[in-house]
């Protein structure tokens, strides 16, 4: 079995997809520490031809540092709503606004404080929409020893998964080593994603915004082709 393993990033680019796309069971890394650059409340879209970033805020006082313990702020409820609006001003004349939007929508409709089930809820939401039928869990609900980290920690999540081959965002290639998987009968390959270009509303082509720039722009259905063009590296 294959498995992949990232953080419950929002509305991530297609590189994420193309991940949870060529493994059998997809890991939601939601027990990891949050961190004030990560992208679990953020993501890029084209705003008058230029890259523009959207924002869920999120309370700042916590007892714990875990993403999975995060909150929205109290007025999320405004908040989305100021976002879906600048979404809607934005790609209000895409191709195929209506049908994206209506999945956009849906997502934003789901009525939870907590970062990572809104974030796992999207996540669902989009695999649906692509006809993506891998499975999808969350780290928090394995038997991890606490103490582990990098490396340790990912092969323990195969071991327990039984997986023997695990794939890692291109990102990764500085941080696991083939050899150290291997020693537990681990193969370990790497996802890159191929030079992708699109037909966008701008002067040049922005890649790596959320994966709604796409949908709004090609449609879901070429949205779906294009989680094929990537590449398996050692």
């Amino acid at each position: 079995m294959t498995i992949g393993l990232m953080q419950p990033y929002f509305l991530p680019y297609l590189g994420y997809w193309q991940l949870i796309d060529t493994v059998d069971e997809f890991i939601i890394y939601d027990d990891a520490d949050f961190s004030k650059g990560g992208w679990y409340n953020r993501n890029n879209i084209i705003v008058n031809n230029k890259k523009h970033l959207f924002t869920l805020p999120v309370e700042k006082a916590a007892k714990s540092k875990k993403i999975n313990d995060k909150v929205f702020a109290k007025n999320i409820k405004q908040e989305k709503e100021k976002v879906l609006r600048k979404i809607q001003q934005a790609y209000a004349k895409s191709p195929h606004f209506e049908e994206s939007y209506d999945v956009l929508d849906r997502i934003f409709q789901y009525n939870t404080q907590n970062l990572v089930a809104f974030n796992v809820h999207a996540i669902q939401s989009i695999c649906h929409s692509l006809r993506i039928s891998t499975r999808i869990s969350i780290s928090s609900s394995l038997s991890l020893d606490d103490n582990l980290t990098g490396a340790d920690r990912v092969i323990a999540v195969c071991k327990e998964k039984q997986a023997n081959k695990y794939v890692n965002s291109i990102g990764g290639k500085s941080l696991y080593n083939a050899e150290m998987f291997g020693l537990h009968g681990i193969s370990l390959k790497f996802i890159e994603m191929l030079d992708i270009c699109y037909f966008q509303h701008s002067t040049n082509f922005i890649p790596n915004l959320s994966i709604i720039d796409a949908m709004f722009h090609v449609g879901i259905e070429e949205t779906k082709s294009l989680l094929t063009q990537y590449r398996l590296i050692p």
